[in-house]
């Protein structure tokens, strides 16, 4: 009991910092981290698969608690705990509407816990190998470690007390993690429970009979071997394509364009849904020229991310490029709608529709820039310049163009 309290207390005090933290700087009161419920949401959910997915409108770069996702589909401006709270309530929905296919995924999450396969996210172990000669080598993996935990625990379980709160450790531990989804960096925190009954497993053998070390080791085997399966089919080309995108990012920022495209390339193939790939890439050939090739990555990023102001606006320009004025004005509007600081999107639209002939709807976007940028902003005086013509002449050509942009 004594031990338990000092446990307990010292947990208590770590927990109380994080506590204080989340509360008085986020507004969040809870003791761990005011993300809970986004990953609680991907792990169940009608599109879950037991391992990371993108909830829908979420981007990691920008939005990692998933506030930004949350008030979009709110329609309303969230607080990291309501944005929580938003997620929470959804995964719990699915639990109630449809409980037998949650069952279904825990003991989908449940196997990949102890699976020896590594289900990545952010890193790759198979994409690491490539750089790493170590890493190449016949490492044995959490399959073999499982063979000779389960050993360990049918060797030792009965007549251990200790082995025995292992046994439960590692059970709570992994009920925990598979509550939200399998990755190999979350299990890591089971290890020390497996290396420890995979060592008594070798230790017990030595005075055990060789009645029960050969069953414990048929145990152990097919424990071992069963971790080694991948029954449901676990694709490893989406974390890959994740980090062919990060080589791109790298590429493109040094100025190494070519290299840049190739990958992109890779990761929109491995990974079709990844919207940021999709809008660089597109971007990236728009601005080579190669706008034909950019319209479908440049249409399918804007689908597949809806609240990217950059995705719409990065569109709006191919459609001003290539002429098509009405198709330009709906993803200016857009681009608008959802950032509405972006005056390099105002202009545009501004101009356009002063070239349609639609002078009061122009007047009133040339005169929300000057309200919104600084005096002295480019965007301003270009918008001043504006005004003035519009204010000398009432009719006459249209401008080509909006002061040299």
């Amino acid at each position: 009991i004594r031990r338990a309290a000092a446990y307990l207390a010292g947990l208590a005090a770590v927990l109380a910092v994080t506590f204080g933290y989340n509360g008085f700087a986020g507004g969040a009161w809870t003791p761990v981290a005011v993300n809970g419920g986004v990953n609680l949401y991907i792990g169940n959910n009608p599109e879950a698969t037991g391992g990371y997915v993108r909830p829908p409108g979420l981007r990691e770069e920008r939005d990692l608690l998933g506030i930004v996702a949350a008030s979009f589909a709110e329609g309303r401006s969230l607080s990291a705990a309501e944005a929580s709270a938003y997620w929470t309530r959804r995964a719990t929905g699915f639990v109630a509407e449809q409980p037998g296919r949650w069952l279904c995924l825990m003991g989908k999450k449940l196997f990949y816990f102890f699976a020896n396969l590594e289900i990545p996210q952010v890193e790759f172990l198979g994409f690491e190998k490539r750089y790493s000669a170590l890493l190449r080598l016949p490492l044995p993996g959490m399959g073999f470690l499982m063979a000779l935990a389960v050993a360990g625990a049918v060797l030792l379980a009965r007549r251990d007390a200790w082995s025995r709160v292992l046994c439960a450790g590692l059970a709570a531990l992994a009920l925990g993690v598979s509550l939200f989804f399998i990755t190999a960096r979350f299990r890591l925190v089971a290890l020390p429970f497996v290396a420890l009954l995979a060592g008594g497993a070798v230790d017990a053998a030595r005075r055990a009979s060789p009645k029960a070390i050969a069953g414990a080791a048929a145990i152990g085997l097919l424990a071992g071997l069963l971790s080694l399966a991948n029954p449901f089919g676990v694709g490893l080309s989406e974390s890959e394509g994740q980090l062919h995108f990060r080589l791109a990012v790298s590429a493109q920022r040094d100025g190494r364009t070519d290299e840049a495209i190739a990958e992109y390339d890779e990761a929109v193939r491995l990974m079709p849904g990844l919207a940021r790939a999709r809008m660089n890439l597109g971007a990236l050939l728009a601005s080579e020229g190669r706008l034909d090739a950019a319209r479908p990555h440049l249409i399918e990023a804007a689908r597949l991310d809806p609240a990217s102001a950059r995705a719409h606006f990065n569109l709006a320009r191919l459609h001003h490029a290539t002429g098509d004025a009405a198709g330009a004005l709906e993803e200016y509007g857009r681009t608008l709608a959802l950032d509405p600081s972006q005056h390099e999107a105002r202009e545009a639209r501004a101009t356009l529709l002063y070239e349609a002939g639609r002078l009061e709807e122009a007047r009133a976007e040339w005169m929300e820039v000057l309200r919104t940028a600084p005096a002295q902003d480019a965007a301003s005086i270009r918008a001043r310049h504006f005004l003035e013509q519009m204010a000398g002449r009432a009719a006459g050509p249209a401008p080509r163009g909006n002061g040299g942009r």
